[in-house]
């Protein structure tokens, strides 16, 4: 039997410059949108402390990612909450 399948969007991600990353986290709080930090690098964690290397790559990613909301509640409405909470905090005009 032949099936279509749709992609799934599990997961979105943006990166940011670190300095502002904290900036929109707050401001999205704010807005009452759900936003996370990126995934802390593994070579940062305890855990694997004896094993870790320099791993600039991830270190970068840890520090600028931000994790965007996914849920069927995420409309074009939220879409733009999302993109004025960007915008007002990184400083873009329209």
């Amino acid at each position: 039997m032949d099936r279509l399948y749709e992609p799934v969007v599990w997961l979105a991600c943006v990166q940011v410059p670190a300095s502002k990353r904290d900036a929109i986290l707050a401001a999205a709080v704010a807005a009452k949108i759900e936003m996370r930090p990126f995934f802390h690098s593994l070579s940062s964690l305890p855990p694997y402390e004896k094993y870790a290397r320099p791993c600039p790559n991830s270190a970068e990613l840890a520090a600028t990612g931000i994790n965007l909301p996914t849920s069927r509640a995420v409309d074009l409405q939220v879409v733009h909450r999302i993109v004025k909470v960007f915008r007002d905090v990184l400083g873009l005009k329209r």
